[in-house]
């Protein structure tokens, strides 16, 4: 196996309400809201109030974010990439 670095995607940590996302885990929607195609999306994170993503990195814009907890509940928002 070969590892190495990539500069393909752009990673950002996002940090989110852990009082409006509930459960042990979390799934993230990341969604251009000009063409609501899907950005980036994760599903099962850690629900601990932070959220690593990654966005392709010619990708520049509003990006709609969703995070939804596994035992319910929500936290949104715009965010600027």
């Amino acid at each position: 196996m070969t590892v190495e670095i990539s500069n393909e995607r752009v990673a950002y940590v996002l940090k989110y309400d852990l009082g409006e996302v509930e459960g042990e885990t979390a799934d993230l929607r990341c969604t251009n809201p000009e063409n609501l195609e899907d950005v980036s999306t994760r599903d099962g994170i850690e629900n601990d109030g932070n959220a690593i993503v990654s966005f392709p990195a010619d990708y520049h814009g509003e990006t709609e974010v969703v995070i939804t907890g596994s035992d319910g509940g929500e936290d949104t928002g715009t965010i600027e990439v």
